[in-house]
């Protein structure tokens, strides 16, 4: 556990210390079906569901109080897990808006770079001033750059309004 969130998968000892088992317990646990992926680690979620409904459903020797210990621990990691996953998916932006503000970009960039020769001959042709000249050339590239920016800048303020809205 690194700052408060847990992992996807964790490992034998991570698990017993979530699940406050012993190894040994934690192999049993395997035999009678606790899900472990091929890379010997476990998709935590789905340890802990698993856990819980083999808790629910199997009658225990006198442990009743322990396992309404358990059941609220491992209730508890669980929404943990659900309310970081939820937070890192606000954190994402769908892979649409980002290709499609890309391709708006690419847009903007082909053709305002297209437009700008011929837009600046004409004045260019008359000028022999080196500085008015860049200055020109300056203006244009800055208009441009801008026109970027602000796209990015629209992508940036979409994620924050769904991510409001996510919040209410």
């Amino acid at each position: 556990m690194i700052g408060g969130m847990l992992p996807d998968k964790v490992n034998t000892k991570q698990l017993t210390m979530i699940m406050g088992i012993s190894h040994q317990r934690l192999n049993q646990l395997v035999r009678d079906g606790l899900p472990r992926s091929t890379d010997k680690l476990y998709v935590l979620a789905d340890a802990i569901q698993w856990m819980l409904h083999m808790l629910k459903t199997t009658k225990t020797r006198g442990e009743d109080k322990i396992t309404e210990q358990r059941i609220r621990k491992l209730t508890s990691e669980t929404e943990r897990l659900d309310m970081d996953n939820a937070q890192r998916r606000q954190d994402l932006i769908h892979k649409d808006d980002v290709l499609s503000t890309l391709e708006t970009v690419a847009m903007i960039l082909i053709s305002r770079l297209e437009a700008l020769a011929p837009r600046l001959a004409s004045q260019l042709s008359i000028e022999s001033d080196p500085q008015i000249i860049t200055s020109l050339i300056d203006y244009e590239t800055r208009e441009i750059r801008t026109d970027i920016a602000d796209k990015l800048c629209s992508l940036a303020d979409y994620r924050k309004d769904s991510q409001s809205d996510s919040a209410a």
